[in-house]
């Protein structure tokens, strides 16, 4: 019996063999490189989980943040009413041009028309004197102390004495017997420039029939010259706002701004007051002191904003509201909201 029960274990156990430690270490090392790469997957999603988060909060930030801050005042120019229009200058046919130049219509300072005059230097070139002159109803002026005028050029007018614009009131209908002569001063070039002028002699000038627009050149001039005339009037009084002008810089540490101005603008600026709302008005820029010469808004450059507030039937006047919205294509936006004082000067500003 127990020999029968010996052989039956020894057939049990016949023919298997135990695990070798190479075996043991093959599989350890399988397990092993199996965890490793699924913990590498799981860490490495881990991380990009880590990474888009941290983008979100960063494109969050970065919308939150404002770019762009207002610097200094906001400044209004009074304008005179309609009562004290000399040329409003909507239509160029109204003009004689001069020797060498050619009258067109154009866009206007807010939105409306202007005469463009061409002054040419070849073929029959514009030297110096008259660019073109407009005979207007019989004008008393004598009540008056100022004439205000919108002026652009494409190109810098210096304001001395063989580079100056001049407007003269005249008592004939030719802009030819000057009883004013207006000097305008210094232009910049591509900038609605809104220039108010002083009467030396307002109790004379109580017969006007016609102004006239000289160029003082010295000479010829060496390349064509382009002038936008707009909207002439005499006051006082001012009743209403007619340019608002305002200096943004870039905050710190703050991506560059494209400030290219209208029709091309990518920063728009929307108006609103108690009649009117307006999603993209026009509007241009100058930049003040130091800036490298493009249209980019970068960090220690500051940049003077003018809108022109031309475009509204009716212009804001005493104690009325207005707000506009700078909305530059990254960053916050930035609200200016101003009330027009009870009592309208040439230059205001505004709290």
């Amino acid at each position: 019996m127990i020999t029968k029960f010996m052989k039956a274990m020894h057939r049990l156990h016949k023919g298997q063999r135990g695990m070798t430690g190479l075996e043991t270490a093959i599989i350890l090392i399988a397990f092993v490189t199996v965890a490793a790469v699924f913990g590498y997957a799981v860490l490495s999603a881990g991380i990009f989980s880590a990474e888009k988060g941290k983008e979100s909060v960063y494109a969050g930030l970065e919308q939150a943040k404002s770019s762009m801050e207002l610097k200094g005042s906001v400044i209004a120019y009074g304008a005179p009413g309609t009562d004290g229009t000399i040329n409003n200058c909507e239509d160029y046919t109204e003009w004689t041009e001069g020797t060498g130049v050619t009258a067109a219509q154009a866009v206007g300072y807010g939105g409306g028309h202007s005469v463009q005059f061409t002054l040419a230097s070849s073929g029959t070139p514009f030297t110096t004197g008259q660019v073109a002159y407009t005979d207007v109803p019989t004008l008393d002026l004598s009540e008056k102390t100022f004439v205000n005028l919108y002026v652009m050029t494409d190109t810098d007018i210096s304001g001395t004495t063989d580079d100056k614009l001049q407007l003269l009131l005249c008592t004939d209908a030719l802009g030819a017997t000057p009883v004013e002569t207006l000097e305008l001063p210094a232009i910049t070039a591509n900038s609605w420039t809104l220039v108010t002028l002083t009467l030396a002699n307002p109790a004379g000038d109580d017969a006007i029939e016609s102004v006239s627009l000289n160029y003082a050149t010295g000479g010829s001039i060496t390349s064509d010259v382009i002038i936008y005339l707009d909207n002439i009037a005499a006051g006082p009084p001012y009743n209403h706002a007619e340019l608002i002008v305002f200096t943004v810089a870039n905050a710190i540490a703050g991506k560059a701004i494209d400030l290219t101005p209208s029709p091309n603008n990518v920063t728009v600026i929307s108006y609103s007051d108690r009649t009117t709302y307006d999603a993209n008005i026009n509007w241009t820029v100058t930049f003040v002191g130091q800036n490298d010469s493009d249209y980019l808004l970068e960090v220690g450059e500051q940049a003077q904003i003018a809108v022109a507030l031309g475009f509204l039937a009716t212009p804001p006047g005493a104690n009325d509201v207005l707000s506009m919205q700078v909305k530059p294509p990254h960053g916050s936006v930035i609200t200016i909201e101003r009330t027009i004082p009870a009592n309208i000067d040439a230059v205001m500003d505004l709290y």
